[in-house]
C-alpha cells in the first residue's frame, strides 16, 4: 500500500470480536449453542470471569479433541490455573467416547520465576501466597469433581513429568506462560505426542506473554514434523506429522 498512514485501532471496518452489528456475516462460532453453553457452565464452575478472546481460544478444545478421537494415547494438559479449559477439555472427551486418563500438570503456586524472555510485568513477581495466577489444588478438584478420570501432578515443570514418561499422549494443551517452563513442555511432550496428535499452545500470539512465544517459535523452527497456525484469538495449533 502507498498510503503509510496508520489507522485507528479498531478502525472504523474492524471492531475485535464479540460485534453483533447486522451488518458483519455470520458465523458458525457465533450459532454454536453447544459450545457455548459448554463454556458458559465451566466458566461458572471455575468462577472464571468472561473475556471475548478467551471464549475464542477455548472454542479450539472442542475441535481439537474430536480430531484425535482414533489417534492412540492419553490427554494432558500442563498448567490449569483455576480449570476451565480442563473442564472444556474433560466434558469433550466424554461427547466424543474418549476413554482415557487426562493428566494435568500445575505447581497450584502460581507462575515459576521469570527469565529475561519474559515481559517485565513479571520481572519482580515471586511466588507467594496470593499469587493471582495461583489457584489451590484442592480447588480445582473441586472445580473438576464430576470428572473421574483426571490424574493430577503437582510440582515445577519439568520435575512433575517423570511420572508419565513411558506414555503417549493425543492431546496436549501448554498453557504456562513463561518461556523456560514452555520450553521443557515442549521438549518433554512433543516426542510423546502420537502421529497426528494435536498440541494447543495457548500462549502462542499472546504479545503479553514473549517468552511463551519465544520457545514456541525456537523449538518448532528446525522441525519438519509439524504442521502449526496461529489464531486472531491469540493461540496456535501444533499438528504432528507422521
Amino acid at each position: 500500500m502507498s498510503n503509510k498512514t496508520s489507522l485507528p485501532f479498531p478502525s472504523p471496518t474492524f471492531q475485535p470480536w464479540p460485534s453483533y452489528d447486522p451488518q458483519r456475516p455470520q458465523v458458525g462460532y457465533d450459532t454454536d449453542a453447544a459450545f457455548h453453553s459448554l463454556y458458559d457452565e465451566a466458566q461458572t464452575a471455575t468462577e472464571m470471569n468472561d473475556r471475548a478472546m478467551r471464549r475464542q481460544r477455548h472454542y479450539l478444545i472442542p475441535q481439537a479433541i474430536r480430531q484425535v478421537r482414533n489417534v492412540p494415547g492419553y490427554v494432558a494438559e500442563v498448567g490449569c490455573y483455576r480449570g476451565l479449559s480442563a473442564y472444556i477439555t474433560c466434558s469433550a472427551m466424554i461427547a466424543e467416547g474418549i476413554s482415557c486418563d487426562f493428566h494435568i500438570f500445575d505447581s497450584f503456586e502460581g507462575l515459576s520465576s521469570p527469565n529475561e524472555h519474559d515481559a517485565t510485568e513479571f520481572k519482580s513477581k515471586k511466588i507467594v501466597a496470593g499469587n493471582t495466577l495461583a489457584c489451590p489444588e484442592d480447588q480445582v478438584r473441586r472445580n473438576l469433581a464430576r470428572f473421574d478420570f483426571v490424574q493430577y501432578h503437582r510440582g515445577w515443570i519439568p520435575d512433575c513429568f517423570p511420572g508419565v514418561a513411558e506414555k503417549t499422549f493425543r492431546y496436549v494443551h501448554v498453557d504456562v506462560d513463561l518461556y523456560q517452563p514452555t520450553i521443557d513442555t515442549l521438549k518433554f511432550f512433543w516426542p510423546r505426542l502420537s502421529p497426528r496428535g494435536v498440541m494447543l499452545l495457548d500462549d502462542n500470539g499472546t504479545l503479553f506473554f514473549p517468552g511463551a512465544r519465544k520457545a514456541i517459535d525456537e523449538f518448532f523452527s528446525e522441525r519438519n514434523d509439524v504442521v502449526r497456525f496461529e489464531t486472531p484469538s491469540g493461540a496456535g495449533i501444533a499438528i504432528k506429522m507422521a
